[in-house]
């Protein structure tokens, strides 16, 4: 596990530590995914490889796009003016043979509109 690590991991280091971790994972069954979907307390968000970079970022906001009007019932015009307002990045990789970003929104964002 990575104790302290900058956003984009420049350097291929980070200080690492043991630990355990728990997780649970959903199956949706008869949905096709491109990139990795996730949400935590606060946020959803997707994942995104690719290179350059803003196809990384690409890749992380079409899948955002996809998930809002698949599993939130959104029409694209809505989506996007949504992801237009909200959505943060988080650059997560730099250093591989292919730039990964994280596409972000508030779960507060979406409850006050879904």
């Amino acid at each position: 596990m990575h104790a302290v690590q900058s956003h984009g991991e420049i350097s291929s280091a980070a200080i690492e530590i043991s630990g355990t971790v728990r997780f649970s994972v959903q199956v949706i069954k008869e949905q096709t995914i491109t990139y990795p979907h996730g949400e935590n307390e606060t946020c959803i968000f997707t994942i995104g490889s690719g290179r350059p970079l803003d196809q990384a970022m690409q890749n992380a906001t079409s899948e955002m796009l996809r998930w809002l009007c698949d599993i939130h019932n959104l029409s694209e015009e809505e989506a996007s003016l949504v992801m237009s307002q909200s959505v943060k990045y988080i650059i997560s990789n730099a250093v591989n043979e292919k730039f990964t970003t994280a596409c972000l929104i508030e779960k507060s964002i979406l409850n006050s509109i879904l």
